[in-house]
């Protein structure tokens, strides 16, 4: 691109090599080939100080800019997918629509399958994170243009789609046996990141399950794939299970960065935080992760091109609340993330919110004011609920968890609103979580 002294071309390479880095080799910095670009077809001096993803986004709106204005749809194509990829995270979801739907639009008007597929793809995890069921119809629609299109490249994707949706409504005999699809074996694809994208994926169905041990085993093979955040998964395993010190640890060390991690990966380092706040009770950490989450009250939390789908962004917000002991607002924020996820029919995160809603109601009826003489009783016929859905589900963490809570006679207010916020780990949790407390998708296609 310099010795061809094509400044778009530099862009596109910049912006290439930029999105590579999201799902590639951490610490490897394109800015000084960003700044460069960003110099170069914009004409601003001055600009190095701005960060690597905001010298992304504005090289795509200026490519945007340039393809809108003239009759090349392959630059506009290019353009599209470069916005889109570059402002992905929490908060983004409604842009990012609107950028899916003149993909799909684009890709039609120049027979451009790659495009037309894609669009459809990253349009159903779009509506996911925003809470709106009709992301069901858009994945239809994209399986019914994947079999119409009958080429075999598109078989990896709509394994790996397949498998998000069964594993998300809590069919997870059939998330695993799409997991298991020839097109997902290194050999038979030759997108790079699928070299650790594929046990991601494991690690993510056996956590939701509660199989921990399983989990572990998938996360000892990690360093052989080349996983660029290898710890994240460690210490959003750990908090699964009660232990707050590695990500405690990682907190610690990314306590001068306001985004330690790649756009793709936020998400799921701000349901960490949250999980970590909400275990250990830290305030500090209650009020960061509070402040980070509140914006997107109704959304989820949707990580790596929609390869880690992390519950209900009011779950979180349920936990820290009930983690500084406002019942109240846990207790709405709980209904609230049952009720998202009921319409989404995600059943595995429903269980979850009302199995948490649960112990907040017994925190809020311990309190001893009388203010919510009903809360005790209906705590009980949600443990009830939740023990039978989740048996079906063969989630036998939660039912065991919601058994016992049943079985046990009326908690104090400061225990059971301690027990809220270990929902779901082991028994040894709430010690765990005062110990801990003293520490104090892949990528767009090619438009060629």
């Amino acid at each position: 691109a310099r010795e061809l002294d094509d400044p778009e071309l530099l862009g596109r390479v910049a912006i290439t090599l930029h999105g590579d880095g999201f799902l590639g080799s951490p610490g490897v910095s394109t800015k000084r080939l960003l700044a460069e670009a960003h110099r170069r077809i914009t004409g601003k001096e001055g600009q190095e100080s701005l960060s690597d993803d905001r010298l992304a986004q504005e090289l795509a709106i200026n490519f945007m800019a340039l393809a809108r204005s003239g009759s090349d749809d392959e630059a506009l194509a290019f353009s599209l997918w470069a916005r889109h990829d570059s402002v992905w995270g929490l908060g983004s979801a409604v842009e990012r629509l609107g950028l899916t739907d003149e993909m799909a639009v684009v890709g039609r008007r120049t027979q451009h399958h790659d495009m037309e597929l894609h669009a459809a793809s990253m349009r159903w995890v779009t509506l996911l994170e925003l809470g709106d069921p009709a992301f069901l119809d858009q994945f239809r629609t994209y399986l019914r243009l994947a079999e119409l299109t009958a080429l075999p490249r598109f078989a990896l994707g709509v394994a790996v789609d397949s498998s998000l949706i069964a594993s998300l409504q809590g069919r997870f005999a059939e998330a695993s046996t799409a997991l298991e699809d020839d097109s997902l074996a290194p050999e038979n694809n030759d997108h790079a990141a699928f070299g650790f994208m594929a046990h991601h994926l494991h690690w993510a169905l056996h956590l939701l399950q509660g199989h921990f041990a399983e989990a572990e085993e998938v996360l000892a093979g990690l360093p052989a794939t080349g996983y660029p955040h290898p710890g994240l998964l460690e210490a959003v395993t750990a908090v699964e299970q009660g232990d707050a010190t590695p990500a405690l640890r990682l907190i610690a060390e990314h306590a001068d960065r306001a985004a330690p991690y790649p756009r793709v990966f936020m998400p799921l380092w701000l349901r960490l935080l949250a999980q970590t706040a909400a275990l250990t009770g830290d305030p500090r950490l209650i009020a960061r992760a509070e402040d980070e989450l509140t914006p997107f009250t109704g959304q989820w939390v949707v990580s790596l091109y929609g390869c880690d789908i992390g519950g209900p962004v009011d779950l979180w917000l349920g936990m820290l609340a009930a983690a500084r002991d406002d019942q109240d607002a846990a207790v709405a924020a709980f209904t609230e993330a049952a009720a998202s996820s009921d319409r989404l029919g995600a059943r595995p995160w429903a269980v979850r919110a009302r199995l948490c809603l649960a112990h907040s109601l017994l925190a809020r009826s311990g309190a001893g004011d009388g203010s919510f003489t009903g809360d005790a009783d209906r705590a009980r016929r949600l443990l009830g609920e939740v023990a039978r859905e989740a048996g079906e589900l063969a989630l036998d963490h939660v039912e065991a968890e919601a058994s016992a809570l049943r079985a046990t006679p009326p908690l104090t207010a400061s225990a059971t609103a301690t027990a809220a916020t270990a929902a779901l780990a082991p028994a040894t949790a709430a010690a765990d979580a005062s110990a801990a407390t003293s520490v104090s998708r892949t990528q767009g296609p090619d438009p060629d």
